[in-house]
């Protein structure tokens, strides 16, 4: 059949997956007899490395494996690239010494336009697995192999690279046969490096997460749906006087006093008193429900904060306009702003709310107005 291609271009009785590769390949003038595959250099063929290196990694104890089980079975796996580039090759001897005697080596391409037909080849332009033996190689100096190829799927389903599993063509019938083996090993390595990866980011997200939690200014406390306090931060604990070990397995409502339970409560916000605090200042709290994948309540975040300090001048006497504008101190832009609004609402007769934390100037802000 590939002879009557190479003479003829017929493709008839060729497999169509065989086919469309041999016309790609014809169509983008490949030689039948004659190929040379770019390669990386050592500095991009190191990065392609280790940008793939969960993968290799695997592969390399794959393998192991199975050259311990099957030592008499002439394999060899490499990996490559979204580009097509071997970046490792592992596996029996024999193999190994049959690919390096051809033109492919480490950093070489695959795709179809550099070494023609072949499973990695076909895997890379259809991005699916491919199996080719013996003369349904394109090029004739690959016509003493047999291959079978599977693409690999990052944990974020973006295409990495392709898995190829080679042996001679004698041994193309096992390859065949062998191919749901392979094809398991490919699917542990992409769902072992899957597994790895939603670890690390989950370890991220959680160590995002507490330094987030521990160190927020304000209150933050976890319960379960009935109350049960999981976990407060350093805010928290300092405020309520409570540690972190003798809050464990108490309920809220034994350090904070509030109207309702907090299901009734979830997300919103409402006004709480602290139990254990000598203050008189007033309380808000927010209750944000955690919910699980079936989309009901698991549990509540609690943040609280104390109320900001309003100061009305409704009663206040009047005074000259601008005397205490004058006793406020501060010369930055956002500062002079400030008194400018206030100089201008001074004008009219509307009510007016100032807001902010203790010692800033709020009274003598109200008086000026």
């Amino acid at each position: 059949l590939w002879k009557n291609f190479v003479k003829t271009g017929s493709v008839a009785n060729v497999p169509e997956h065989i086919a469309r590769s041999w016309l790609r390949c014809r169509d983008a003038d490949v030689k039948v007899n004659e190929i040379s595959p770019p390669q990386l250099n050592a500095s991009d063929l190191q990065k392609e490395y280790n940008r793939s290196i969960d993968f290799n990694r695997l592969l390399i104890t794959h393998n192991k494996i199975f050259q311990k089980q099957y030592p008499n079975i002439p394999i060899a796996m490499f990996i490559t690239n979204t580009e097509g580039h071997i970046l490792s090759v592992q596996g029996h001897d024999i193999v190994i010494k049959a690919i390096e005697q051809s033109p492919l080596d480490v950093g070489t391409s695959t795709n179809e336009f550099s070494i023609g037909t072949s499973a990695p080849s076909i895997s890379l332009a259809e991005k699916t697995m491919a199996l080719v033996i013996g003369e349904e190689h394109y090029f004739e100096g690959f016509h003493w192999a047999s291959c079978f190829s599977v693409p690999i799927y990052s944990s974020d389903n973006k295409f990495s690279g392709l898995l190829d599993f080679s042996s001679s063509f004698r041994f193309g019938e096992h390859l065949k046969r062998m191919t749901p083996f392979f094809l398991h090993i490919a699917n542990s390595i992409q769902f072992e490096v899957f597994v790895k990866s939603k670890l690390e980011e989950q370890m991220l997200n959680e160590t995002y997460f507490e330094s987030i939690f521990e160190y927020a200014e304000s209150m933050l406390l976890i319960t379960d749906i009935n109350g049960r306090i999981l976990k407060l931060n350093s805010t928290a604990q300092t405020a309520l006087r409570v540690g972190p070990f003798s809050s464990q397995n108490i309920n809220i409502n034994e350090i904070i006093s509030f109207s309702s339970s907090l299901k009734n409560l979830s997300e919103k916000t409402v006004n709480v008193n602290p139990i254990n605090t000598d203050t008189n200042a007033s309380f808000g709290m927010e209750v944000i429900p955690i919910y699980n994948r079936s989309g009901l309540e698991k549990a509540f975040v609690l943040k609280i904060n104390k109320k900001t300090s309003i100061v009305c001048s409704s009663n206040t006497p009047s005074l000259e306009k601008g005397t205490h504008f004058n006793q406020l101190l501060g010369h930055s832009k956002p500062f002079q702003e400030i008194i400018n609004r206030a100089k201008n609402v001074a004008n009219f007769p509307s009510s007016v709310l100032l807001e902010g934390a203790t010692g800033t100037g709020k009274e003598l802000l109200a008086l000026g107005i």
